[in-house]
């Protein structure tokens, strides 16, 4: 498990921010490599204090996790990647969601924050969830 240190960003506006990077995860889920992106944005963000709604940002980022810049930024304006984050934030909504990170294990069992990593960690060795169960 990584630990990441929280700092406070600067500019805590982050609505400006999770639209791209909410997009960009459906890229990143494509390409195998969703947990790392995530770790990278959130570090960068709340670790290293980097403005990740620039662009030029997002780029070193991208390097960092080995994704095609070019294909991330076509595909974060994509109509369809638009309608991917919308679908899955009303989801989260109606499912009484709030925040990122938010999991779900087993359907229903929700569990919000980074904070809580640990837990599920715990909760995962305890009981080993069978293949055929599907973890939202």
């Amino acid at each position: 498990m990584k630990i990441v240190l929280i700092r406070s960003p600067l500019n805590n506006s982050i609505t400006s921010k999770i639209y791209k990077i909410g997009r960009g995860a459906f890229y990143a889920m494509e390409e195998n490599c969703l947990i790392e992106y995530v770790h990278h944005v959130f570090s960068a963000y709340w670790s290293e204090l980097r403005d990740i709604s620039q662009d030029d940002e997002l780029r070193k980022i991208l390097v960092e996790v080995g994704l095609d810049a070019d294909t991330y930024f076509a595909k974060i304006n994509d109509p369809v990647y638009k309608e991917k984050l919308k679908a899955n934030t009303e989801e989260l909504i109606q499912r009484g969601g709030f925040g990122s990170p938010t999991l779900f294990l087993s359907g229903d069992d929700m569990y919000f924050g980074n904070d809580r990593l640990i837990l599920i960690e715990s909760l995962i060795a305890e009981n080993p969830i069978a293949e055929s169960t599907k973890v939202n």
